[in-house]
């Protein structure tokens, strides 16, 4: 077995720590000692703190879309309406699981305002995240993605808006948010009344 590198231990460390002491908590000692690394690694190998912890970000959105995708893609045999409200509805269901990871994102977005370096890192993960969920609508879509009138990084943007709102509802109120049987099937009766 590969032994992994100071970096990708510092990476690790900090993604344990989001979940544990969210962004705003989470100190450089915090992610340092985690990872049993010294301050002076996190500069060394990522510039800054928010640097680190916008990478830990990163990765822990990037596999909660790519699980959210293998839901989507899996039941070959679906319609693309069906495969959207799948999706939808997998992601809703994911909140409590992912409710550590949501905090952090909320509190790293109020700090973006304050910090350039920060808001430039958020922005990257969300430029990522819309070519990832747009690679999950082409890959959902399959062979009829290239009639699409719409650019899949906007049906992207689009999506990520929706349960951007949703987590944040759910945050606030998790009894009073829909679920994710009840969002599909909403979602599935605006497809066919448009179609």
């Amino acid at each position: 077995m590969a032994q992994i590198s100071h970096r990708e231990n510092l990476v690790e460390a900090a993604v344990r720590c989001l979940y544990t002491k969210g962004y705003a908590g989470t100190s450089a000692r915090d992610i340092a000692g985690e990872a049993g690394a010294s301050l002076a690694s996190i500069g060394y190998h990522f510039g800054s703190k928010d640097a680190l912890l916008a990478t830990a970000l990163l990765r822990s959105f990037g596999a909660w879309v790519e699980r959210i995708g293998e839901i989507t893609v899996a039941a070959e045999s679906a319609s693309a309406p069906e495969r959207a409200a799948t999706a939808l509805a997998a992601a809703r269901e994911s909140f409590e699981a992912q409710e550590p990871l949501l905090v952090a994102f909320v509190e790293a977005m109020a700090q973006a305002r304050h910090s350039d370096e920060l808001r430039a890192q958020m922005a990257t993960l969300y430029r990522e995240g819309r070519e990832a969920v747009a690679g999950i609508v082409r890959a959902g879509l399959g062979e009829r993605a290239g009639t699409l009138r719409t650019d899949p990084r906007v049906i992207a943007s689009l999506v990520i808006a929706l349960v951007d709102g949703l987590a944040l509802q759910w945050l606030l109120d998790s009894g009073d948010t829909p679920g994710g049987a009840e969002l599909a099937s909403v979602l599935a009766d605006a497809i066919d009344a448009r179609a």
